[in-house]
């Protein structure tokens, strides 16, 4: 879904466990 982890991170981090 993202290139990168770090994204990934960020995104699961702001939207909580969002996948």
């Amino acid at each position: 879904m993202f290139s990168t982890p770090k994204k990934l991170t960020s995104e699961v981090s702001n939207k909580g466990t969002l996948t």
